[in-house]
């Protein structure tokens, strides 16, 4: 598959970041402080931003919903991951949570490379995304512990900007309005999550998609 090569090549180089996540966060946020380096007490995590194989040219991309019995971001839409554990790369860690979040063997995942490193302030956490590619005919099996379900949206979705619409949320005692995408009938995709997304879409529009017009 043409993408899947582009973004082995891709991934290796300088990314959009600033640029792409801009899209997905509130108006007038300084988008700097996710950009800025760790500090030296922040968590280490990786995500793994999975795509499958299907019969289209352009593949699927996995999300999980987190289950309610977590204590942190429960019930929201997420890429499976989690903290880097002693001795582990970011690669190894968002395998290792892909497998044990959703079922799939390491055999069945190839890596293609990483986005660019987001820094969360709220939870403190450094979080590097992790692309890799999945063949369709994988059999997911939710974790029972963390996962509450899992789906896939066409990629397709993502490159088109008027998907995006907005949501409100309370913060600090102040109404923000979010940018969103509707991919699931209660939860919205929004926040760190909807900002890895949009630097993988930014990529493949800006420079995968046209050049194949």
């Amino acid at each position: 598959m043409e993408l899947i090569q582009f973004l082995q090549a891709r991934l290796g180089k300088e990314l959009p970041g600033a640029a792409a996540y801009k899209i997905m966060l509130p108006d007038g946020t300084d988008v700097s402080e996710r950009l800025a380096a760790p500090p030296p007490t922040a968590h280490h995590s990786a995500v793994l931003v999975p795509l499958v194989q299907g019969r289209d040219d352009l593949p699927n991309v996995l999300f999980t919903v987190r289950s309610e019995t977590l204590r942190n971001h429960k019930g929201q839409i997420s890429f499976p991951g989690g903290h880097l554990e002693w001795g582990e790369t970011p690669e190894q860690a968002a395998i290792r949570e892909m497998c044990e979040e959703t079922g799939v063997s390491s055999t069945q995942l190839s890596v293609l490379g990483r986005l660019t490193q987001m820094y969360i302030p709220p939870s403190n956490s450094a979080v590097i995304p992790i692309v890799g590619v999945l063949d369709g005919s994988c059999t997911f099996v939710p974790s029972a512990d963390e996962v509450g379900e899992i789906f896939q949206v066409p990629l397709m979705h993502f490159l088109d900007t008027s998907h995006i619409s907005w949501f409100e949320r309370t913060q600090n005692g102040r109404k923000v309005q979010w940018p969103m995408w509707n991919v699931h009938p209660r939860i919205p995709l929004w926040g760190a999550t909807a900002m890895i997304v949009s630097e993988l879409a930014y990529l493949i529009n800006n420079e995968f998609i046209t050049k194949q017009t």
